[in-house]
């Protein structure tokens, strides 16, 4: 099989928006398959290159429902777009076979997977995006893996010297200790050798404008270009300690799993570590979201959910709008930090204590 080629964008939106912008102009097509379940960053990327999201539905695991697809394709479906949920691998075998039967380019939404850090993807795909600025301090990245054969090449990304500087300032910000993480002492030398001391969630502004780690979505993000990663991100990226990384948030995952099964009014998404899954969060789903999600915010917890994408027939989606929680586990968490976690979700959910 043809190996893979990998072009670095400043942002894992702007490499979606630029090959499907290429897909449109090749093929005359403008519809773009999408499952219901997604983050709102995407669909801006889709409209942005010409494009018309049609949501399909997907099931309570977010395996997507085959049939749906199958009832939306149509003479002008220019593309399928499959979602990886949580840095765990979706099942996309019979989305598979249906683009090849079908001839349609299918496209994996791997932002939630650490393919940066060396994780693969078993399943055959024209076109890989993912999104290693979601699991490491750095200020801007996006990646488009695909296979040159595959027909739609989208144009090569190009450098940003206004960038650039402002990633060197993120980078010194870095080590002088801004973005920190929770009870660490930041020391330059430290933060040379291995940068475990960035902290992973900082301010949007700190930030390349895109779609920050709490769901902060930019509309001034400018998807009429193509600007490609900083070449002091990839310096960063490269001097992390991945294995590090890997092993803290396995480690976060298993401990917010064993704490949380048993507790009331939530339970955890039916998935499980295999093999080399690295988690992106610890995904939940609180039974009254509308009594519980208000107060665990008022906690200091920094929880997400996916809530403003587009309505559609599908019932899943509707109801992880609402109720599908989005729990930290980074490899900047403290075990202290991670602890008080677990009691704060457990002061709302077991005794309905009132945060102020």
């Amino acid at each position: 099989m043809t190996a893979y080629v990998t072009y670095w964008y400043k942002s894992a939106r702007l490499a979606i928006y630029s090959l499907l912008e290429q897909i449109r102009l090749k093929s005359g097509k403008q519809e773009v398959l999408l499952p219901a379940y997604h983050c709102k960053s995407i669909e801006q990327a889709i409209e942005s290159a010409g494009c018309v999201a049609k949501f399909y539905r997907v099931h309570w695991n977010l395996e997507p429902d085959i049939e749906s697809v199958e009832h939306l394709l149509g003479p002008e479906t220019s593309a399928i777009v499959g979602i990886h949920y949580f840095g765990f691998r979706n099942n996309f075998r019979d989305l598979t076979n249906l683009c090849r039967f079908s001839n349609i380019p299918f496209i994996t939404d791997a932002a939630h997977i650490d393919l940066a850090g060396g994780v693969n993807l078993s399943e055959h795909s024209d076109w890989q995006v993912f999104c290693p600025r979601k699991f490491y301090p750095i200020f801007d990245g996006g990646g488009l893996r695909f296979q040159p054969d595959a027909g739609y090449s989208p144009l090569e990304p190009i450098g940003c010297l206004k960038d650039e500087f402002r990633a060197l300032n993120f980078l010194m910000e870095g080590i002088c200790g801004k973005h920190t993480a929770v009870n660490s002492s930041p020391r330059p030398f430290d933060f040379m050798r291995d940068f475990r001391t960035i902290q992973s969630y900082v301010s949007p502004r700190s930030r390349a404008p895109d779609v920050s780690d709490d769901g902060y979505v930019d509309s001034r993000f400018d998807f009429h270009g193509r600007i490609g990663m900083t070449n002091i991100s990839r310096f960063v990226l490269k001097s992390m300690s991945i294995s590090k990384a890997h092993q803290k948030r396995r480690s976060n995952f298993k401990f917010l799993d064993h704490e949380i099964h048993g507790m009331p009014r939530i339970r955890p998404l039916p998935v499980r570590l295999q093999g080399d899954d690295v988690p992106y969060v610890y995904p939940a789903v609180l039974e009254t979201p509308e009594f519980d999600h208000a107060e665990i915010r008022k906690t200091g917890i920094g929880i997400l959910r996916w809530e403003d994408f587009s309505e559609s027939e599908c019932m899943v989606s509707d109801s992880y709008r609402d109720s599908l929680i989005q729990i930290p586990c980074h490899q900047y968490i403290s075990r202290k930090s991670i602890r008080t976690l677990v009691e704060c979700l457990s002061d709302v959910l077991r005794t309905g204590k009132k945060y102020a």
